[in-house]
């Protein structure tokens, strides 16, 4: 199987050239597991990328956040809504956990944990929230039901907890990802570790692994 190549896309909004998605550093972007279609939000606005016709369109939000960064985001195919994680920088109604609604194009708020740049990511096996790392302390593991929604509780797993007190490890919602199938999740952590939670045992460990390890600023992602 030949290497895929990366290549820029040229892509068509219906708003104007000044109004398509921009400043990707500090946000991040969430992709449908329904649809395939991807979201993204910046200093308010919010756009929708529909990959079958290749078009960045404005969402029609009902309502803003402001400006807002430093966060993850995960789309919860259950209830089609997608999960944001505490961000930095914008309003104070807006600094803990929100979600959008992919169906009424609302924005809301919903039960906070955790602090800006941590991991969020949702298992649809459990349908169930995580959340862990972040920047300015290397927040335990904790996970909550989201259809009912439930509270935050700390899971406690075995093992050792990935360490993540280096610049690009802090970082976390860029270096850790949620196996769907499963999941599992992995996180690039210190010295570009690669460590793994195995849901079904509810443990971490540090996988031994070969070959040349990813730069140190590296960001992590799942087929």
């Amino acid at each position: 199987m030949a290497d895929p190549l990366w290549g820029k896309i040229s892509v068509t909004q219906t708003d104007g050239p000044l109004n398509i998605p921009f400043n990707w550093y500090f946000s991040k972007a969430a992709v449908s597991r329904l649809t395939g279609r991807i979201f993204h939000t910046w200093n308010g606005r919010d756009y929708i990328y529909n990959p079958s016709t290749n078009l960045w369109s404005a969402a029609g939000s009902t309502n803003n956040t402001g400006w807002r960064e430093n966060y993850d985001c995960c789309h919860d195919s259950d209830l089609n809504v997608i999960h944001f994680s505490p961000g930095t920088s914008g309003p104070a109604e807006w600094a803990g956990a929100i979600k959008y609604d992919l169906g009424s194009l609302t924005w809301s708020t919903e039960a906070t944990a955790g602090v800006a740049h941590a991991a969020h990511l949702w298992d649809p096996t459990r349908k169930t929230l995580r959340n862990f790392g972040g920047w300015t302390s290397n927040e335990a593991l904790r996970s909550r039901v989201t259809n009912p929604s439930g509270a935050w509780t700390s899971t406690s797993p075995s093992g050792p907890q990935p360490p993540l007190t280096q610049d690009g490890s802090r970082e976390t919602c860029r270096r850790a990802v949620m196996d769907t199938r499963n999941g599992n999740m992995y996180v690039l952590a210190d010295d570009r570790e690669l460590y793994k939670y195995t849901a079904s045992s509810n443990a971490w460990s540090l996988l031994s692994v070969t070959g040349t390890k990813p730069e140190a600023f590296a960001v992590l992602g799942i087929h």
